[in-house]
């Protein structure tokens, strides 16, 4: 049988001062270190710190790990594996302290990249607009075909395999899941996005009323769209 712990021990106290701060419901924007930092700046100016350590030589028996470490000013401390270096450190330091993502400024964020998104594909497609504009229209031919050949368009990514089922890839996407197709998307080449909004619209019969396809990502086909088109560049780049 266990003993009890002392009430003055270092781990009991570091216990107390971490019970208190959680009573407070303490939340985060989200799970970056530097947005978990400022929300966790309270604790972290008075009786706490952080700090990343390196175990394991590299060998197959002991292959190096990253560890990041909470401490208490008793002397007590926490620590856990960081899966993902360093982009992964706000989301373990977020579970030691307890700190808990506000859904709502997530969703707000999301709404934000969407926009700025948006405001980007339309800054890229408007020199393509302006050229189209300018353009002399042809002579009419003396005799036009009967079926006319449809105008060239610029080529797109083929999207080998994915399929469009009505009732398949319906299921909604979380903020998350939204935010990180939007980012994605802004990593891009701005000729890399404008074709993505061209195969969008076309694939998805996007009402041309829409101005931008940003905030049309919000099905689980959608995100599967965004996927292979990434990938499709991402291969025509390599070759």
């Amino acid at each position: 049988m266990n003993e009890p712990l002392a009430v003055e021990a270092p781990s009991a106290l570091m216990c107390q001062d971490l019970v208190r701060w959680q009573a407070t419901n303490p939340t985060t924007p989200s799970l970056d270190l530097d947005s978990v930092l400022l929300a966790a700046k309270p604790l972290l100016t008075d009786r706490f710190a952080w700090s990343v350590h390196f175990t394991g030589d590299g060998s197959k028996d002991y292959p190096v790990a990253q560890n990041i470490c909470v401490l208490h000013i008793s002397g007590a401390s926490l620590s856990t594996v960081v899966p993902n270096y360093p982009t992964g450190l706000g989301e373990a330091l977020a579970g030691l302290l307890g700190l808990r993502v506000d859904v709502a400024a997530d969703a707000a964020a999301h709404a934000a990249a969407v926009d700025e998104l948006d405001r980007i594909i339309e800054a890229a497609a408007k020199p393509v607009k302006a050229k189209a504009k300018s353009k002399p229209e042809a002579e009419p031919l003396p005799e036009p075909p009967a079926v006319a050949a449809p105008p060239e368009t610029e080529s797109t990514p083929e999207l080998d395999g994915f399929t469009d089922e009505s009732d398949d890839g319906a299921e909604p996407l979380s903020e998350s899941d939204k935010q990180t197709c939007v980012l994605m998307l802004k990593a891009l080449p701005a000729d890399a996005r404008r074709k993505f909004t061209i195969a969008f619209r076309s694939h998805f019969e996007v009402d041309e009323n829409v101005k931008a396809v940003g905030g049309c990502i919000v099905q689980r086909k959608h995100q599967l769209f965004v996927q292979d088109f990434i990938d499709e560049v991402e291969l025509q780049g390599g070759a």
